[in-house]
């Protein structure tokens, strides 16, 4: 089995171990693509995961086989196993990762504490969707559950959770082929579309004659363009500092495949948040060579982004889409509704107004300034942490939060758990990385 390097060290995983997850992700995601029974290609994705599972358990623990399985699985993350549930193959890892978290040193005293809690939520959360899907909403029950997933996972890693600054790079490589075959998914929909006039693979959509959406198998174009461009930080994260992920060569090829298939989304949130974490990123590198080849090199890649967005969408790019009436919207909501929002039961059902496209706003109409703040500061202490640790998950992070202020359902992207897990299990190590020249 051949190995391959990460920045001139041996990685445990081999190329085998990539190219067979790499081609599960794209199986999976193909036949979703094209709607297929729905149980059939359920089963077989639990099937094919937990021989992929029992394949790097030979290379790696089973915390980073968890790991390795919500990445490769995030470009179909929102198809369900069956029904229109939101019982997708990444929320039953991500349920699975913490269980196996909770329960292990379970004899530590140390540790008894947060299992019973957590333990506790994990049923309360299974009570809520399996008791009171008739008296709730489903999408409302859902997003509950998710948050609480969401908050849960986050806790146990603080007390379980240890990763290794390899395995972080390593992790970054998954996460770029598992982000190639989403982009994939997108240029067989513009294909498709284009060429064949086909418009039920995945999701898509015309908003009348002004735009063109295309989503792969996310929920929202938005989203979309956000995970795709978060590849490309990667790729250039990797470029610029000369710690390269993959080869040169592939890196140059899957960045501009990876941008070019964000801005084909028809989104611009991925496309601004990516320039606006490369500004950053310079900035921390304080290289001037660097800098004045990037702003060099980003000349005829906005002319050539600009002419792929104006396939898609015939109107102005600098158009709010009525975002700014959903800002005032919330703002209103919260300002009634200031200490505890909507109370996890659903903004839009509550006030019958949009959700706002701005991750802050968003929590604070959701769950009210209490939560919010909580949840803000834990967000911010670990992620300045994080930048110390390993600067690539910083600036991933970066983009992501970005981005959250373009889109709703911050909690509900999926992509936005793994660099919060990997900086977690990075400070619960005692190493460090540095990338300044």
């Amino acid at each position: 089995m051949k190995r391959l390097e990460i920045n001139n060290t041996i990685d445990k995983f081999t190329k085998s171990d990539y190219l067979i997850g790499t081609s599960i992700c794209f199986v999976i995601s193909i036949l979703y693509m094209f709607n297929l029974n729905q149980i059939v290609v359920g089963g077989l994705s639990i099937l094919l995961f937990l021989f992929y599972f029992n394949r790097i358990r030979k290379r790696a623990t089973i915390n980073e086989a968890f790991t390795i399985c919500l990445i490769l699985t995030l470009p179909f993350s929102f198809s369900p196993l069956v029904g229109s549930s939101f019982f997708s193959l990444f929320i039953i890892i991500q349920f699975l990762f913490i269980c196996v978290l909770l329960v292990s040193n379970f004899s530590s005293k140390k540790n008894q504490l947060i299992q019973v809690l957590g333990l506790g939520l994990l049923l309360f959360c299974l009570g809520v969707y399996f008791f009171n899907q008739s008296n709730y909403p489903k999408i409302l029950v859902e997003t509950l559950i998710k948050t609480l997933l969401f908050l849960l996972i986050i806790i146990v890693a603080l007390i379980k959770l240890k990763i290794s600054k390899l395995t972080v790079l390593s992790m970054m490589r998954f996460y770029v082929f598992a982000g190639s075959v989403a982009g994939l998914m997108v240029l067989i929909q513009y294909l498709s579309f284009k060429l064949l006039g086909i418009n039920y693979l995945g999701v898509q959509n015309q908003f009348g004659t002004s735009r063109t959406g295309f989503a792969g198998l996310f929920y929202d174009y938005s989203i979309s363009s956000i995970y795709l461009s978060s590849v490309s930080l990667i790729l250039c994260f990797g470029l610029l500092t000369k710690q390269y992920f993959i080869n040169y060569k592939w890196s140059i090829i899957l960045l501009f495949f990876t941008i070019g298939t964000s801005v084909l989304t028809s989104g611009r949130s991925g496309i601004a948040a990516l320039f606006i974490a490369i500004f950053f990123l310079l900035i921390y590198l304080r290289n001037i060579k660097v800098i004045v080849i990037s702003l060099i090199a980003g000349f005829p890649l906005v002319k050539t982004i600009l002419y792929i967005y104006s396939l898609n969408r015939t109107t102005n790019l600098s158009n709010d889409s009525g975002r700014l009436d959903n800002y005032l919207n919330a703002l209103n909501y919260f300002y009634k509704n200031f200490w505890f929002g909507a109370r996890f039961l659903g903004f839009s059902e509550t006030s019958k107004s949009m959700l706002p496209h701005n991750f802050i706003l968003d929590f604070l109409v959701q769950y009210g300034i209490v939560f919010t703040l909580l949840l803000l500061l834990f967000v911010i202490v670990v992620w300045f942490k994080g930048l110390k640790k390993q600067p690539i998950l910083f600036f991933l992070f970066l983009l992501m939060l970005v981005g959250g202020n373009f889109h709703a359902s911050f909690i509900n992207t999926h992509y936005i758990i793994i660099p919060l897990i990997l900086i977690i299990g990075t400070l619960n190590n005692n190493e460090s990385i540095s990338y300044h020249k």
